[in-house]
């Protein structure tokens, strides 16, 4: 099969079964969905980047990174305030990103790439986010598309297009940041391997290019962040919160009902930077405290990774 009948494949695959997905009956649960709705209708009124409904009343102005719910906004400000067109978009960045992957299985392994674009398009969660509005699907957008970039540039302005998704991704979730130094290894190790001096200066280059367009389209937000909250704040201020919940004695992903806040929490720190900088200091504390558990609490983490049915 040529390429280009494996690319409609998988594309039309992808598409074909979100679509599917999407006239399904299926109950989708609200989870972060108020949160980033608030924020986009928020920018949409004229009433910039927070979230105060679901915190009792307490601005949230750099809870969640930006780029999602900016995305809801733009769509909400042109066509009205509805979910279905951002499941459609949803569906073709499924399908993209589901292409995406046979362009990567192509570049590192040409006789799996078709297999693993048919599995891109048919694995249930990467399905599932179509009907969310949730950052999950434009997250997976990007890190293949970083990725793809990132592996097959071979100049100075490819090298900083990918560093620019990678920083795109995390203003979407700011863990996307581990792509970064995972796309510089690629380099590392090609000029470790040729034992070239001059392997080593192009291998520098590409890190510094893909650091500098990181950097480029991440530092007007942080710039924003400083302004807002006269600290330092790369994306957003939900890492603390996710630190501490997750390494616990009941981490909070163990409980039916869990990732709460009680009102108590924001009367006795309204401060939301010092909120973070709290949690952020009992999730350390709790891991210093216990190595043992928390290496437990890591496989337990990677087993649940790989569940891919809902609930």
């Amino acid at each position: 099969m040529s390429h280009r009948a494996t690319l409609l494949l998988v594309m039309f695959v992808a598409l074909v079964v979100r679509a599917l997905y999407l006239t399904t009956d299926v109950d989708v649960p609200a989870q972060d969905t108020p949160d980033y709705d608030e924020i986009a209708l928020n920018l949409v009124a004229g009433e910039g980047f927070v979230a105060h409904d679901n915190w009792y009343g307490y601005p949230m102005r750099s809870w969640r990174a930006p780029l999602y719910p900016a995305l809801l906004a733009g769509v909400y400000g042109l066509f009205g305030y509805h979910h279905v067109l951002i499941q459609i978009l949803q569906a073709f960045l499924g399908a993209l990103t589901a292409v995406g992957v046979l362009c990567l299985g192509r570049r590192l392994h040409p006789p799996s790439a078709l297999a693993v674009g048919l599995i891109a398009a048919l694995y249930p969660p990467l399905v599932a986010g179509t009907a969310e509005i949730m950052t999950e699907t434009l997250f997976a957008s990007l890190l293949v598309a970083a990725t793809l970039v990132g592996l097959r540039a071979e100049a100075r302005s490819g090298w900083i297009g990918s560093g620019a998704l990678v920083g795109l991704a995390m203003l979407t979730r700011p863990v996307g940041l581990l792509l970064a130094p995972a796309l510089m290894l690629f380099p590392v190790w090609s000029a470790w391997q040729s034992r070239d001096g001059r392997a080593w200066l192009v291998a520098i280059r590409r890190c510094v290019w893909i650091l500098a367009g990181v950097l480029l389209v991440l530092s007007p937000w942080t710039m924003r962040n400083a302004t807002v909250h006269g600290a330092f704040v790369p994306v957003s201020t939900h890492g603390g919160f996710i630190l501490a919940g997750s390494n616990a004695d009941e981490p909070e992903w163990r409980k039916q009902d869990g990732w709460q806040i009680s009102p108590e929490v924001f009367a006795d720190s309204p401060s939301e930077i010092d909120r973070d900088r709290a949690w952020r200091a009992q999730g350390w504390s709790w891991i210093v405290a216990h190595p043992v558990p928390w290496l437990r609490l890591v496989g337990e983490r990677f087993l649940r990774f790989w569940y891919v049915f809902r609930p």
